[in-house]
This record gives structure tokens, sequence and C-alpha cells, in this order.
């Protein structure tokens, strides 16, 4: 297989159920209008107690991977990381909750939107940010792409979603 256009890391965390789910509203099957070659899906399963099946996740296409990220931190920074290093696309999708279903047009306005632009930053929007895709800066390989959680003045854990470059 080709390198596909976009890649899409999906972070899970005990929510085996939800996983199949997620996955499958990204597969061909659910989606509309797109080809498998056009993208992949890395589901990272970050330190669940009772880990996703990989068998699960590699049945729903040969653009599927999966991957088990030993750890005992709750946040979602590491395995946000370990899953922009293995993308093999040109832009990245990051789905923070994997408990998400993706609308069946969703990849394919997704990839003609990439289109439009030489460095677009598009995001999905439900009643957070759900779904961030941007382009890793090709003079940065290997850089981690999110910082961890910074507590804000009252002690609330707060997403940095900054770029580390």
């Amino acid at each position: 297989m080709n390198a596909p256009l976009l890649s899409i890391v999906v972070i899970f965390h005990n929510m085996r159920r939800e996983a199949k789910r997620t996955l499958l509203s990204l597969s061909t099957v659910y989606q509309q209008g797109i080809d498998l070659q056009e993208y992949e899906v890395i589901a990272i399963d970050n330190g669940s107690d009772r880990p996703l099946d990989p068998e699960m996740v590699q049945s729903l296409g040969p653009q599927f991977r999966y991957h088990f990220h030993a750890t005992d931190s709750v946040s979602p920074v590491d395995a946000l990381n370990l899953g922009g290093r293995l993308a093999q696309g040109k832009f990245i999708a990051l789905i923070v909750d994997g408990a998400r279903m993706a609308s069946p047009g969703l990849l394919r306005a997704t990839i003609n939107a990439l289109r439009l632009s030489e460095t677009p930053v598009i995001c999905s929007l439900s009643t957070a940010i759900d779904c961030l895709i941007f382009q890793p800066l090709p003079n940065h390989p290997g850089q981690d792409f999110w910082e961890d959680f910074r507590p804000n003045a009252a002690g609330c854990a707060c997403r940095s979603r900054v770029l580390k470059l």
C-alpha cells in the first residue's frame, strides 16, 4: 500500500464496545466515496485494563493498524505522539476520544478539504473539538506534536494543544 494522504490516529482507553463502533464508522463499509488507499487508521490503546482485540481492528481493512501503548498515565498525550510518529500520511487527524462515531461522508469531505490549501488545519466539532487535522512540518521529523496536560491557576488540567516545534 502506498503512503496515504490522511492518517487518522484514534486513542482508546477501556472502551472495547465503543472502539468497535468508532472504528467501523471509519471503515469503507460505513464511509461514503472514499478509497481505502486514501487513508489509514491507527488505533492506539492507551494502557487499558482490557486492551482492544488486534484482530478486530485489523479485520476492518488493510488500512487499519493497532498498537498497545503501555502506560499508567491518564493523559492521552504520549499515545497521541506515538500515533503521530507511526503515521505514514501527509496529514494527520487526531481523535482523542475514541468513543465517537464519524458521519458517513466525513472522510470524503476531509480529503476534499485537504486539497484546498498547501497547509490546511481542519477540525470537526461536536460539544468540543473532537478531531484536529494538520500537516507535520517536514523539518521536524520525530518531534512530539502535543505537550502534556498543564494545570491552570485553579488547579484544573487543560489540554495545551500546542505543537512542539
